[in-house]
């Protein structure tokens, strides 16, 4: 019985200071797809490191497949963390939606503080994420890779 409780009482110890905690606290998934392109443009951005990658939809045979991933680690991301604090998300609706067949659609989740926000946009501008976009970016450390994966999104 004393071991459980010790192995427990360890993992509390190390998680209370930090020891298993991310830096920064502070998570963001971004997916994006511009209808009826079947690529989807995927940013995992997490403590200190950033990944890409894109994902296709076979339509004939019915599978999404993984290409092209790019794993940046100790990426400074001091800018997207000062900007996600800054935001009160919980005062942006979460589906910004104009029904339509095809263009830009992007769902978005942010992490900060042990809160979860879920965003969901299509064809919809707010400068918010105007703003949160342009940051995520600009994190992409290699030009060539920052011009293929750059998503726009503007009035």
């Amino acid at each position: 019985m004393t071991k459980p409780l010790t192995v427990i009482l360890v993992f509390i110890l190390l998680t209370s200071f930090g020891g298993y905690r991310q830096q920064s606290n502070c998570a963001v998934n971004i997916s994006y797809i511009g209808l009826p392109n079947p690529v989807t443009i995927n940013y995992f951005i997490t403590n200190k490191e950033l990944r890409l990658f894109e994902t296709v939809y076979v339509s004939n045979s019915d599978i999404v497949k993984a290409r092209n991933k790019h794993t940046y680690r100790n990426i400074d991301n001091s800018t997207l963390i000062e900007f996600i604090e800054g935001v009160i998300w919980d005062t942006i609706p979460t589906n910004l939606i104009t029904p339509t067949l095809d263009g830009d659609q992007f769902d978005i989740e942010i992490e900060i503080r042990n809160e979860m926000y879920h965003f969901r946009l299509d064809n919809t501008y707010h400068p918010i994420f105007d703003s949160l976009l342009t940051i995520c970016n600009e994190l992409i450390p290699r030009e060539k890779v920052r011009n293929e994966y750059k998503i726009n999104y503007s009035k």
